[in-house]
């Protein structure tokens, strides 16, 4: 018995579909094309926000009675640079899912390939 008949084998006969990691690889595609297209729309959104409340901020200290020193609003945009949200980290966790979820894929695809192979060879050696 070669260790090659220990390791568990795909049914050559099953559609990719019942494979959960076609399913992984087709969200998480889906995912990534959400972000390429709403990434805009996010990071205006996130920038307005994050000068609103900057402005908000603002009002409080100057309603408090703290007086802002001459470098300060550009100490400011620093800081709200720095702090802005982007989507770059989510889309690079699904990113990292995408690679792994299609070397599975392929992984499987080629332990159907080959469970077929040997199929065919089994076929031929026993007719």
């Amino acid at each position: 018995m070669s260790p090659d008949e220990n390791i568990p084998r795909p049914s050559p006969a099953a559609p990719i579909t019942d494979s959960p990691w076609f399913w992984l690889v087709l969200f998480v595609a889906g995912a990534l094309m959400a972000i390429v297209v709403i990434g805009p729309k996010h990071a205006y959104r996130q920038a307005r926000l994050e000068r609103m409340n900057d402005s908000r901020e603002q009002i409080a200290r100057n309603e408090a009675g703290e007086l802002p020193e001459d470098d300060a609003p550009a100490r400011e945009l620093d800081a709200r640079a720095a702090r802005q949200f982007t989507l770059g980290p989510l889309a690079a966790v699904l990113a990292l899912l995408l690679a792994v979820g299609a070397a599975a894929l392929g992984v499987l695809a080629f332990l159907r390939a080959d469970a077929r192979r040997g199929a065919r060879r089994r076929a031929k050696e026993n007719p």
